[in-house]
């Protein structure tokens, strides 16, 4: 009786562990599989999900659809309203996904990303019904996630930017498709944000174009096809003060791209960080040897990118770099340009950043683009710059609309308060010269005065002054 009592017992255990081991075992693989904030499916789950969908697609000859949903200035709510608000945002708009998702019949749902959202439709058997009901879906989303956000007693509103590709037989790979929603999802970012893109034969040119430039960049600089070019920058008096450095690149099958196309895949790739170290080396060596050769610039303008101002490492390499490649006393000589999203994204790191940098080697600092971002008093008052460059948006709107000179002479009176210097930028016509002279501007750039030259020519031009 005992011993059956015994097995009784042991047998209710084994099952209760077999029970336990099971539950632990789910718990794990939801835990593996799903993002721990909004309960959504990860990136690895969906890739897996994905490649099951694009072998049902091939296998069955039908077609589906996949929308990339990136969210329009959604660092802006954690800057502005704390990281805390921006998670409890990303969670509603899992919500609001899922309830769009109970509409329809199998469709899959994850977040890839930060602020990155896809959408996994189910199967259809004609392509026109695929993309019917994919543009149908991304509006309706777009619409959804754009009504208002009542969060921990803060409002926020935000749009979307939505790429669509479609699953048609016509890869295997399911990095392809995605490559392609993203292609999509940032055709709609340049464009304006806030709408709807699907992959199409001219952005597939766009992505070969795009896969070669990223694939001879990263060779660039061994190879010695990066090169940079030289903007005089003249006083009122038309004398050579400065010139900004400007990175070319010339391949010798791509020919001249121009930095438009590179400099973005730059930095979405990380290259800018290796590319702009080598900018501001070259530069510096420049830079010594008109010193050498009695060329004395009063300032000398290099644009450094928020990827690379961001890098962990980016003081530390800069120091380095300077005290490697030119003498302390011309080092004041130096002027970094970022832009005014730089600081928006993180405001104390950059007034620290800022800081280390004029402590240890005296370089001095310029918001470019000044006017087209998000230009603040506020701002203005916590960075310790030296200079504002006027955007040559609003030189070009220069004329006898006196709105146009309003906006000129606010900014002007902003350098005046803060003690700044103002240069401007892309001047070209006699009337905006005469314009900004009367307004004492301290330095001027654009193709009135000079295009952008090569080392020989710049050399030839101030030396000829």
């Amino acid at each position: 009786r005992s011993l059956a009592i015994f097995s009784l017992i042991f047998s209710w255990v084994l099952s209760y562990s077999a029970s336990s081991s099971q539950r632990l075992l789910t718990k794990i693989n939801h835990q593996a599989s799903h993002d721990q904030l909004t309960k959504l499916y990860n990136r690895h789950a969906f890739v897996d999900m994905l490649q099951r969908r694009v072998n049902e697609v091939n296998a069955t000859q039908s077609y589906a659809y996949m929308l990339l949903i990136d969210l329009d200035h959604f660092k802006a709510v954690n800057d502005t309203l704390s990281h805390h608000v921006g998670d409890a945002l990303l969670k509603e708009v899992a919500n609001r996904l899922q309830k769009a998702a109970r509409q329809m019949s199998e469709p899959i749902i994850a977040r890839v990303g930060g602020d990155e959202f896809i959408y996994l439709s189910a199967m259809f058997e004609t392509r026109s019904d695929a993309l019917k009901e994919a543009n149908a879906k991304a509006k309706e989303l777009l619409a959804s996630l754009k009504e208002n956000y009542s969060l921990d007693a803060h409002q926020a509103n935000i749009s979307a930017s939505i790429g669509i590709s479609l699953l048609d037989q016509s890869a295997n790979d399911v990095n392809a498709y995605i490559k392609e929603a993203d292609i999509a999802m940032y055709e709609v970012k340049n464009l304006g944000r806030d709408g709807v893109i699907l992959f199409n034969a001219q952005l597939s040119k766009k992505l070969n174009e795009r896969l070669a430039i990223e694939q001879k960049l990263s060779f660039s600089i061994q190879n010695r096809e990066i090169f940079l070019n030289f903007q005089p920058q003249f006083n009122i008096a038309k004398e050579i003060v400065g010139c900004e450095a400007l990175v070319r690149w010339k391949n010798e099958e791509l020919g001249m791209v121009p930095p438009d196309k590179f400099i973005i895949i730059a930095e979405q790739t990380g290259f800018i960080v290796p590319l702009g170290n080598y900018i501001l080396q070259e530069s510096l060596k420049t830079l010594m040897d008109w010193y050498l050769q009695g060329i004395k610039v009063q300032k000398f303008s290099i644009n450094i990118s928020s990827r690379q101002l961001f890098e962990p490492s980016f003081v530390e390499d800069t120091i380095a770099i300077c005290e490697r490649h030119l003498d302390a006393q011309l080092r004041s000589v130096l002027v970094f340009e970022i832009t005014e999203t730089h600081f928006i994204e993180d405001l104390p790191r950059v007034v620290s950043i800022i800081e280390r940098l004029k402590k240890s080697i005296n370089v001095k600092f310029s918001i470019d683009d000044f006017g087209t971002g998000f230009s603040s008093l506020s701002y203005l008052q916590k960075l310790p710059i030296d200079e504002i460059k006027i955007d040559k948006s609003f030189v070009d709107a220069l004329s006898d609309d006196k709105n146009d000179q309003h906006m000129i002479n606010i900014m002007f009176a902003i350098a005046k308060v803060f003690k700044l210097k103002i240069v401007a930028e892309g001047v070209e016509t006699r009337e905006q010269y005469d314009y900004l002279v009367a307004q004492n501007c301290d330095a001027l750039q654009g193709y009135l005065l000079s295009k952008p030259l090569s080392r020989e020519e710049f050399e030839l031009l101030y030396l000829k002054q």
